[in-house]
């Protein structure tokens, strides 16, 4: 039993890590690119929309999430976190699945 937990915590913690060097890969390809607006679909916390935030280059940031809590969690997340002004930084309920009136020209 004792070494099932141990498994389950090592296989947390490395998939913990992959998700870390995840977000980072894609912030690092996001400022080669050098994009400016940035919608990150699904955005869940907003782990990466933090990233995004605290680099000068994106000018604007959007983040679609259908789960309305986790879009909560990312929201006070980001204003504890970030300094402001976070205007250049919006967060919308929605499925990507469905039309999405606010994010023409994305």
């Amino acid at each position: 039993m004792y070494d099932e937990m141990l498994s389950t915590s090592s296989m947390m913690e490395r998939g913990t890590a992959l998700h870390e060097t995840r977000l980072e890969q894609v912030l690092r390809r996001m400022r080669a690119s050098g994009a400016r607006r940035v919608l990150d679909l699904g955005c869940g916390s907003g782990q990466l929309l933090h990233r995004l935030a605290a680099e000068e280059q994106f000018e604007e940031i959007v983040g679609l999430e259908s789960d309305p809590r986790a879009l909560m969690e990312a929201r006070q997340m980001l204003e504890s976190h970030l300094r402001p002004p976070l205007s250049r930084l919006k967060l919308l309920n929605g499925s990507y699945t469905e039309p999405q009136p606010a994010l023409q020209g994305y």
